[in-house]
């Protein structure tokens, strides 16, 4: 049914079950447990790519303001996984009427349905407003059509803003306060990453005067290590003469 390169991702049934247990109401049902006697491999497979992809949406929900409620985009809502065991494993078994999987319910059924050809074919939306007839007569092929002779003018009556309401935009709005203690706390962070900096520098700087300070160091003991020798050599040489 669904494919992508060439590979089928989902079945007829398979859609079934997921619309089926979205609108059965035992999901809602707290007093209901369902147990499934055995897990299906290819059910958990497909329940993992769903919730991958309820995550990605709500990443990219929450990433444009959040236009959906956070509301319709719990996966608790929808998805219930024993629930949806129960279904594929039923649709598996020869038991995959539509039907059988609503448990009787021709509401449900009729629903299912409707969200089936929904995802399949696309939304059918109703008309916004009455069709209204064209206002130019449609003229036989055999009359040209001859461009006006005079010049055109603009519509003598005023233009009158649309009848429908003006909807408030669904995502969050700042207010300015909020944008100004925004824009002073990037300035602050801003001030305390060159801070942060200056520090770091003079810490280098630090490290290197210590470098130049112990490889002075270094030097003057190599220099009194040499005056040891050369002075102990000079004492051997005189003790050698006077014993001599």
């Amino acid at each position: 049914m669904l494919q992508w390169s060439g590979t089928r991702i989902l079945r007829p049934h398979e859609l079934d079950a997921f619309l089926a247990q979205a609108v059965s109401p035992e999901r809602h049902d707290p007093e209901q447990d369902l147990e499934t006697e055995a897990l299906d491999a290819r059910g958990l497979q497909l329940a993992s790519v769903l919730m991958s992809g309820v995550d990605t949406a709500m990443f990219a929900n929450d990433a444009c303001g959040r236009p959906v409620p956070w509301e319709h985009c719990c996966p608790w809502m929808f998805f219930d996984g024993k629930l949806f065991q129960s279904k594929i494993i039923r649709s598996k078994q020869g038991r995959g009427q539509l039907l059988s999987l609503c448990d009787g319910q021709t509401e449900l059924t009729a629903k299912v349905e409707m969200m089936r050809q929904s995802i399949l074919e696309g939304p059918v939306l109703p008309p916004s407003g009455p069709v209204l007839p064209p206002s130019v007569p449609v003229l036989p092929p055999s009359v040209p059509v001859l461009p006006p002779s005079g010049p055109v003018l603009p519509p003598s009556g005023p233009v009158l803003p649309p009848s429908g309401p003006v909807l408030p935009p669904s995502g969050p709005v700042l207010p300015p306060s909020a944008l100004c203690f925004l824009h002073q706390s990037l300035c602050f962070l801003h001030q305390a990453l060159c801070f942060l900096h200056q520090a770091l520098c003079f810490l280098h700087q630090a490290l290197c005067f210590l470098h130049q300070a112990l490889c002075f160091l270094h030097q003057a003991l190599c220099f009194l290590h040499q005056s040891l020798w050369s002075q102990r050599g000079f004492m051997n040489t005189t003790s050698n003469e006077v014993g001599e």
